[in-house]
């Protein structure tokens, strides 16, 4: 195998890329020769199999043996834990040895992805038997199912995921049960990545239990049941349009009796199929012996041994326990009116009060079942949410949108609908997909957007409003490189061993003469002009000029050449080699004018339109930009889950699309922020263009399609102020901002401007309508500014001093200036209000309560105290900390206070009196940022352990789960609404929760440094960073109140995938899609 090819993307997505299924030669030995296929430990990978709801599974040679095997991929590897239960589980599997059991060879690891090599069954799946096997033939298979399971039953093993498609058939008629990928010991306790209390397996073959998370053994007897019974009349027991409604149904129903749907089945078997399938686990049988005698009974014409066939009386006891209410109350009223006039009324009251007992159970049995179904919805519900976050961060936006959809619509609550709109957003509009017979290798759309130019099995084609308007003449050479001239010429270029042809596409005219080279190149290029190509050798570029024919370059590298192209202009090229190194070649004199060094080789290239910025993408998930000039890297590595193999900017160099495996994602060049938009394809992308406006996009893959789509939504509002943002402030349509060496600007995010505040500014606070700023300059005075314009207004309210914090209360009538001493003042008048509030040391954090009566002031000496705003007298008793206090907040109803320490504590008291209320609030870091839930019922705290933590106002009781972050937590804030909450951490991470839940809504939003302060502003959050930016997040999408279905038929219309009847994500056939 040639271990030097492109590692583009994670180890499995390599394994895919490589199995392309070429034609196989007559023997394995042949074709591991003649193709470079992959090697995972002994074993030589063939093609895909499938991939199940754990894994993807291969068929791979092994030659040791000269044997089939079949490998199974965990696909999420990369939880340590998930890795470790994995293994645990696997050697569980591993421990079955039974002639009808898929044998497991061997555990094992690939570049740190777990796999499991079983035997590799040549035949078909239960699932495609045909309807015609005779029913004997069908019984034998069923009973050699129920031996295998059996076997693991004896072993405590259960396999808990039954059905047709984990059966198979080899061609001998060799019955295997396959896919122990759900088995679980069941005397083991402990974590499990599939646990017994989670939602596993196939709804339609599921025992009611198990739908509600609480399967055994018995779940295994309910699933040989289920194939039986979809062997014998064609169909599972339930079946519905959505998962829910069949889980409502395996919960809630019976299932049609077998001779309703096969009315010449034997009334023997279907009392084998019904005994099976009892709803009460306790009336099926006691374990799979007790199938196999019945089973037995039947092939020997004996009488059942365990099961009764379903005679009159058999079916009324089923009913009567369906309905027990009707049965009961009718069985009563007979008694009574045969019973005579002597016992008439005696037996009606008995009778009535039996039926108000009996329907008082049916009704507690009712709501106990309907609680069962809704935890059970509830747990699936959140077993997509779960699995719609691992696509996100696996890098598989598409797929998370699509299983947040599925979350929203099995159990729609605000953490599943904030998911769903949130994923969704993050997707392009998709307008149209321009269907294919082959790999689409190039594509160029028109600088207007109406036209997009393809080339696709050595076939040019010109597409207009998504119809081929023009199909060029074919060409036995295979294109390989496709530009537009500014005179709307389509230049194709092409290659036959050492010759290079260019041809119009339109009317597969030459374009000047051939050129021959030197040798047969890897690759060829053409400039965005097509004025130029460039020829890319093992260690050499040859330049050339089109029209005349001439080599005008020949640039030498030391390293074999990865990657090549032109810039705007075509008087400078860009390459990428096995050195390490990037280069920008003047084209004219053959010099490499810029090197830039990587950490891993670059394995794509792009010029900014220009010219100023080289972009490239690399093997170790990165995207970089460089001066294009000096080879000095520019702003931050735009990082991806896997290899960035194509990278182009849009044609005013203010975004930067770049690919990673089958998505492309577009970023900010400025800030290198990514911009939460998603273009995605069902195979590897190999091209991208923009129109001129950059408002439409059109991609091209090796999935048969290329795809246009809409990628403009406004610029994202941000602000560069070109160091660390120390102190931010908003009022309802600015924001404020100071960095650390003081300086200070007004920004309107609504039209971008700025305003610039003279003099060396440290902080800032607005009043509540934005009419007044007040601000803290170096010299540590404070004075009051126009809001709008930041010029001063009067004198200073404070000349000089030493200022840490300052503050309006909620009016805006008076301001709190606090150091060692704290004053409130008069904004009107100018003059201070009360008598100073003196602390024993520094005063670290104050607060204004929210009738603007109080004051609350925590100082370096851990005590907190409340003081009277009016007169500057005290209240109540000093709360008492061990440590500096570090954050200090009222409630909304300004009764509790909220202090937090470096003590690692946070605690709720009465302002009125001092007391501590509730339990103290621990954390194993200091406090950061504390602050209430409008409404006050909960409380927030931040903390430098790297967590947030949610709590009870009134208790200081934990609520839901730990915000974990990677490091500490610098700040949080609750958004208007109370329902979310933002947090900020020093690694420069802003995530979005949801309170109740505690489980993160969206991405992570990652500045280029530490993130210090985030603010609600409206619809956006904006957030202060160490790099020298404030950045908004544009969180109007939470107020989509879309329902799940129109939600849904959006993701698939922007995404052309779908969840099949397994659960499993598939990309939709063309004709299947539709655009609106």
């Amino acid at each position: 195998m040639d271990d030097t090819l492109p590692d583009r993307r994670n180890p499995l997505h390599l394994l895919k890329e490589a199995l392309k299924e070429p034609a196989a030669p007559a023997s394995p030995a042949q074709w591991i020769e003649k193709e470079h296929l992959p090697r995972v430990g002994p074993y030589v990978l063939r093609n895909q199999l499938g991939a199940g709801g754990m894994g993807d599974v291969f068929r791979a040679w092994q030659p040791s043996l000269s044997r089939w095997v079949a490998l199974k991929f965990l696909r999420d590897a990369r939880n340590p834990e998930s890795h470790a239960w994995f293994q645990r589980e696997a050697r569980l599997a591993a421990g079955l040895d039974h002639p009808n059991v898929a044998k497991i060879f061997e555990i094992g690891e690939h570049e740190n992805l777990p796999y499991i090599a079983m035997q590799f069954v040549d035949g078909e799946s239960l699932a495609f038997l045909a309807p015609a096997t005779p029913l004997d033939r069908k019984l034998d298979i069923v009973r050699d199912v129920a031996e295998a399971i059996r076997y693991a039953h004896d072993r405590k093993v259960i396999h808990r995921d039954l059905k047709p498609a984990n059966v198979m058939v080899d061609r001998e008629g060799h019955v295997y049960v396959m896919d122990f990928g759900l088995a679980k010991e069941t005397e083991v306790d402990g974590a499990s990545l599939t646990a017994t209390g989670a939602v596993m397996g196939t709804p339609s073959y599921m025992a009611p239990e198990q739908a509600r998370g609480q399967a055994d053994g018995r779940s295994d007897l309910y699933g040989i049941g289920a194939i039986l019974y979809q062997l014998v009349t064609g169909r599972p027991p339930f079946v519905g349009d959505v998962t829910a409604d069949v889980l409502a149904q395996v919960v809630r129903d019976e299932p049609i009796r077998p001779r309703r749907l096969a009315p010449d089945l034997a009334d023997d078997v279907e009392a084998i199929v019904l005994k099976c399938l009892e709803r009460d686990r306790s009336r099926r049988y006691a374990s799979a012996a007790q199938i196999i005698e019945d089973l037995d009974a039947y092939r020997n014409r004996n009488p059942l041994v365990h099961a009764r066939r379903p005679t009159m009386a058999y079916l009324l006891a089923r009913r009567i326990r369906k309905q027990p209410l009707l049965w009961a109350f009718g069985t009563a009223l007979v008694a009574a009116i045969l019973g005579g006039a002597a016992f008439g009324t005696y037996g009606l009251v008995r009778a009535k009060r039996q039926a108000l007992r009996t329907a008082a159970a049916e009704r507690e049995g009712r709501e106990k079942e309907a609680a069962q179904r809704r935890k059970a919805v509830e747990r699936l519900s959140y077993a997509y949410y779960l699995r719609a976050r691992e696509a996100d961060e696996a890098g598989e936006p598409a797929e998370a949108a699509l299983l947040a959809c599925e979350a929203y619509a099995l159990g729609p609550s605000a953490l599943t609908r904030a998911a769903a709109v949130c994923a969704a957003a993050r997707l392009a509009r998709l307008r149209r997909i321009l269907a294919h017979e082959g790999e689409v290798t190039c594509v160029v759309l028109s600088p207007d957007g109406s036209a997009a130019a393809t080339l696709s099995q050595g076939t040019f084609r010109l597409w207009t409003e998504g119809v081929s308007s023009l199909r060029g003449p074919r060409s036995d050479l295979l294109p390989s490189a496709l530009a537009r001239r500014a005179d709307g010429t389509w230049i194709v270029g092409s290659l036959e061993g050492k010759v290079l042809t260019l041809r119009d596409g339109r009317t597969g005219e030459a374009i000047g003469r051939p050129i021959t080279l030197e040798g047969a190149p890897s690759r060829i290029v053409l400039d965005s002009a097509g004025k130029h190509v460039a020829a890319v050798f093992e260690t050499m570029i040859e330049v050339w000029d089109i029209d005349a024919a001439r080599r005008i370059g020949r640039l030498v590298h030391p390293a074999r050449v990865l990657a090549a192209e032109f810039g705007a202009d075509g008087r400078f090229l860009a390459s990428a080699a096995e050195d390490r190194l990037a280069r920008v070649w003047s084209v004219a004199t053959g010099v490499a004018v810029a090197k830039a060094a990587h950490i891993e080789n670059a394995i794509a290239l792009a010029f900014s339109p220009d010219g100023a910025l080289l972009a490239t993408g690399c093997r170790d998930g990165s995207a970089r930009l460089w001066d294009a000039r000096t080879g000095a890297e520019r702003g931050r590595p735009m990082k991806h889950a896997g290899a960035v193999h194509l990278v182009a900017f849009t044609p005013d160099g203010r975004r930067l699309a770049t690919v990673s495996d089958r998505h492309a994602f577009l970023w900010d060049v400025g800030s290198g922020d990514s911009e939460f938009v998603s273009l995605g394809h069902n195979g590897e992308i190999e091209s991208v263009s923009f129109s001129a406006d950059g408002r439409r996009a059109v991609t091209a893959a090796i999935d048969w399609s290329a795809r246009i789509w809409e990628v403009d939504r406004g610029a994202a509002k941000r602000l560069a102020l070109g160091a660390p943002v120390w102190a931010m402030a908003a009022s309802p349509d600015r924001l404020f901002a100071a960095t650390r060496e003081g300086k200070a600007v007004l920004w309107s995010p609504a039209d971008g401007t700025t305003k610039p505040i003279e003099g060396r500014i440290l902080t800032g606070a607005f009043d509540r309508d934005g009419r007044l700023l007040a601000t803290v300059a170096g010299d540590g005075s404070a004075r009051l500014r126009d809001g709008s314009s930041g010029t001063p207004v009067g004198d200073p309210i404070r000349e000089a001093g030493a200022i840490r914090s300052l503050g309006f209360a909620p009016d805006g009538r008076l301001l709190l200036v606090a150091e060692k001493s704290a004053q409130v003042w008069d904004v009107s008048r100018r003059e201070a209000v009360g008598r100073p509030m003196t602390c024993e040391d520094w005063i670290m954090a104050s607060a204004v309560s929210p009738d603007g009566r109080r004051i609350a002031i925590g100082s370096t000496d851990g005590i907190v105290r409340v003081w009277d705003a009016a007169t500057g007298e005290p209240i109540g008793k000093p709360m008492k900390h061990a440590l500096t206090i570090t954050a200090v907040a009222f409630s909304p109803d300004g009764r509790r206070v909220a202090t937090g320490s470096a003590d690692v504590e946070a605690r709720l008291w009465d302002s009125e009196t001092g007391e501590p209320v509730g339990s103290p609030m621990r954390h194993d870091g200091g406090i950061n940022a504390i602050g209430f839930r409008p409404g006050g019922t909960l409380v927030a705290t931040a903390s430098l352990d790297g967590t947030a933590r949610v709590w009870d106002a009134r208790t200081g009781a934990p609520i839901g789960k730990i915000l974990r972050h990677s490091t500490w937590v610098s700040d949080l804030r609750w958004s208007p609404s109370g329902r979310y909450l933002a947090s900020a951490d020093a690694d420069g991470i802003v995530r979005l929760w949801d309170a109740e839940t505690g489980d993160p809504v969206g991405p992570r939003f990652r500045a280029g440094a530490g993130a210090r302060g985030v603010l609600f502003v409206g619809h956006f959050l904006f957030f202060a960073s160490d790099d020298g930016f404030v950045r908004s997040w544009d969180l109007a999408f939470l107020a989509d109140e879309s329902s799940p279905e129109v939600l849904r038929r959006r993701v698939q219309r922007d995404t052309a995938l779908r969840l099949d009847e397994r659960d499993e994500v598939r990309p939709m056939l063309p004709e299947e899609w539709r655009p609106d």
